[in-house]
C-alpha cells in the first residue's frame, strides 16, 4: 500500500496488444465533475508525464478512494475519464464517448460516487448516527435497542406508481432534483448512460452502499425491496435493457459473490435457474430510455446525442434498423414525438457549426413524449434517411429526412390565447403543438403566416396526427419541423354547429385521401425536412 501513495500512472494499450480478458479486469469510476476546478486532467501537455506518474496528492478524494478500492479488490486497472481521455483532443474525446458501451459494459465493476456532488467529496461519507435507547416490553423486560434513520431508496425505485405499466406518455419522476437530493450523480445524463451500460455498480451513498446488477439490487440495510417501507419496486430498466440487447454477464459472475461479501456482507440470490424473461419491445424500451435520459442534466448541448450513443449501439443488436440523430430509421412513428413542456424548451446550440436536425427529439431541450405505437392505425407516410460515411452513432451523422406523405399547404397560424395555438384552413381548425413555446428563432411564425402540414398517422382513438413544417430560410426547397398537429374533431371556425369527426379533416385538408383505408393508394408528395 505504501507504493500506492506515491501515485498512479496511465497505461496505454494498442488494440492488438490488450491482454486476455481474464488478465485485464478493470474498474470504472462514475462521478460528477462538478465545476472541475483543480481536478487533474490528462491533456496533450500532461500525457507523457501521466504515463509515468500522477502524484497521489493531486487526486481528489473520490479518485483516491476508488484507487484504494480497486487495489483492495485485487484488480490492477481503473478507468477515470478525466485521466484516461485526452481532454483537449476532440478526436480522443469523441472516440471515448462513442465507446462508452465498451468502457462501462466491459468493466468488472463500476464504482459510483452517487452522493458526491463533485469528486472532492469522495465516495465515503460519515454514517448516520445510531442511537441507543432503553425499551421495556409488555412483560416489563428491559432491553437496549439501537435505532437510526431509515435510508431512502427513492432514487432507485421505478419512476411510475406501483402497478402501472411502462407507457410512453407517462413522465419520469425520479430525475428531479428533489427526488435525488441525496444522490446527485443520478441527476446527470452521462451517469444514467454509464449506469445502464454497466453490468454491476456499487453505489456509495451518504447512508449505505448499494449493489446494483442486471438482475437485482442489494443494500446494507436489506430493505431496498421491502414493500413495508416503499411499495414501489426497484427500477428494472437495467434488466430489461440487458435482456433486449442480449448482453452477457458471464465475464464477471465468477468473482461477484466474493465482492458482495467484501463490500456489503450480503449475498445475491442465484437466479440462473429462472426462466428467461420475455424481452421488452426494443422501440418502446428506447423511447422509455430517451425520456428518462433527457430528464437529466447535461452541461453541454453538444453532448445530447453523444452521451446516449453507447446505449444506442448496444440496442442496435436488437433493432434491425439504422440509427441517425437519435432516431431509428424503421420507426417512422418516432417522428411524432413532442416535448413534455414546450414552454421550458429551447433549441440547443449548434454542434461543430451544425444544428441537430429539427425532426429529431434531440433538437429540443427537455424530455420528449413519444407516440404510443400500440394505438397507431395505418401509417400514412414513409421516410428515408440518407446516411453519410461517418460513424452512424456520431452526433454529426444524419441531416435530412426525405418524407413521402399526403400534405396540405396554405395552413394559417393562429394564437388563440397566450401560448396556445391552432391551425386553420377551409374553415376548419385543429390544435397546433409547437416544439418551442413561445415560437422564437427559426421557429418564429407571424400571425396569419401560412405553414405546411404533413399527414403521418391516425390512432385508434380516432385522432389524426402529423407534422407542422415551415419553409427553411437557408436551404431551399427544404422544410423545418416546428411542431405537430393533432385533430380529435373538426371544429368549424366561428360556428356553433356540432364538430365533425376527425376523419372529416381528410375532406377539408387532404382531399386526395377519403379515409384511412385508401392511404396505400393515395397520391403522395415528397419533400425534405432538415
Amino acid at each position: 500500500m505504501r507504493d500506492l501513495f506515491k501515485g498512479i500512472h496511465l497505461q496505454e494499450f494498442e488494440a492488438h496488444a490488450i491482454p486476455q480478458q481474464s488478465h485485464c479486469e478493470y474498474l470504472a469510476l462514475s462521478y460528477r465533475w462538478g465545476i472541475g476546478r483543480g481536478m487533474p486532467q490528462t491533456t496533450s501537455k500532461t500525457l507523457s508525464a501521466h504515463k509515468k506518474n500522477i502524484p497521489w496528492d493531486t487526486l481528489p478524494r473520490a479518485f483516491q478512494e476508488a484507487v484504494v478500492l480497486t487495489k483492495a479488490l485485487g484488480v490492477r486497472f481503473l478507468w477515470i475519464d478525466s485521466l484516461c481521455v485526452v481532454q483537449d483532443d476532440p478526436a480522443d474525446k469523441l472516440r471515448a464517448s462513442l465507446g462508452l458501451d465498451d468502457i462501462f459494459g466491459n468493466a468488472f465493476l463500476t464504482v459510483a460516487a452517487t452522493s458526491a456532488a463533485e469528486p472532492t467529496k469522495g465516495l465515503l461519507a460519515p454514517r448516520m448516527q445510531t442511537f441507543k435507547v432503553q425499551a421495556t416490553d409488555s412483560k416489563g423486560s428491559v432491553s437496549k435497542v439501537y435505532v437510526r434513520e431509515q435510508p431512502s431508496h427513492y432514487s432507485f425505485k421505478k419512476p411510475y406508481d406501483a402497478g402501472s405499466s411502462m407507457h410512453n406518455w407517462e413522465l419520469p419522476s425520479n430525475a428531479s432534483k428533489e427526488a435525488n437530493a441525496h444522490t446527485p450523480l443520478l441527476t446527470r445524463a452521462w451517469a444514467y448512460a454509464e449506469r445502464l451500460l454497466s453490468p454491476r455498480i456499487i453505489h456509495f451513498t451518504d447512508s449505505e452502499m448499494i449493489l446494483e446488477c442486471r438482475e437485482t439490487f442489494q443494500c446494507e440495510c436489506g430493505r431496498i425491496d421491502d414493500a413495508r417501507y416503499d411499495p414501489r419496486k426497484t427500477d428494472s430498466i437495467k434488466k430489461d435493457f440487458a435482456n433486449c440487447a442480449a448482453l452477457s454477464d458471464a465475464n464477471g459472475h465468477r468473482r461477484m459473490d466474493s465482492v458482495v461479501s467484501q463490500l456489503a456482507n450480503t449475498s445475491i440470490t442465484d437466479a440462473s435457474n429462472d426462466p428467461p424473461p420475455e424481452p421488452a419491445d426494443p422501440f418502446e424500451l428506447w423511447n422509455y430510455i430517451v425520456t428518462e435520459y433527457t430528464a437529466r442534466s447535461l452541461t453541454y448541448d453538444a453532448d445530447r446525442l453523444l452521451a446516449i450513443a453507447g446505449v444506442a449501439k448496444s440496442l442496435s443488436r436488437a433493432i434491425n434498423a439504422s440509427y441517425i440523430a437519435g432516431h431509428w430509421t424503421s420507426s417512422t412513428l418516432g417522428l411524432l414525438w413532442y416535448p413534455n413542456d414546450g414552454i421550458q424548451c429551447r433549441r440547443p446550440k449548434q454542434v461543430a457549426g451544425r444544428n441537430v436536425p429539427s425532426w429529431s427529439w434531440a433538437s429540443v431541450e427537455g424530455s420528449p413524449i413519444f407516440f404510443d405505437n400500440s394505438s397507431a392505425m395505418d401509417l400514412a407516410c414513409s421516410a428515408s434517411f440518407p446516411v453519410g460515411p461517418q460513424n452512424v452513432f456520431s452526433p454529426f451523422s444524419g441531416d435530412t429526412v426525405e418524407l413521402r406523405a399526403a400534405m396540405t399547404t396554405e395552413v394559417t397560424f393562429n394564437e388563440d390565447t397566450p401560448n396556445e395555438y391552432s391551425l386553420s384552413k377551409n374553415g376548419i381548425s385543429v390544435e397546433f403543438l409547437p416544439d418551442v413555446i413561445p415560437l422564437r428563432g427559426e421557429d418564429t411564425v407571424q400571425l396569419g403566416e401560412t405553414l405546411v402540414c404533413a399527414l403521418l398517422s391516425m390512432s385508434f382513438r380516432s385522432s389524426i396526427l402529423g407534422l407542422v413544417l415551415k419553409k427553411s430560410r437557408t436551404k431551399v426547397p427544404t422544410y423545418r419541423r416546428i411542431g405537430r398537429f393533432e385533430c380529435y374533431e373538426c371544429l368549424k371556425d366561428g360556428s356553433d354547429e356540432e364538430p365533425e369527426d376527425a376523419e372529416a379533416l381528410f375532406e377539408h385538408w387532404f382531399p386526395e385521401v377519403e379515409d384511412m383505408t385508401q392511404l396505400d393508394e393515395r397520391p403522395r408528395y415528397i419533400f425534405k425536412i432538415i
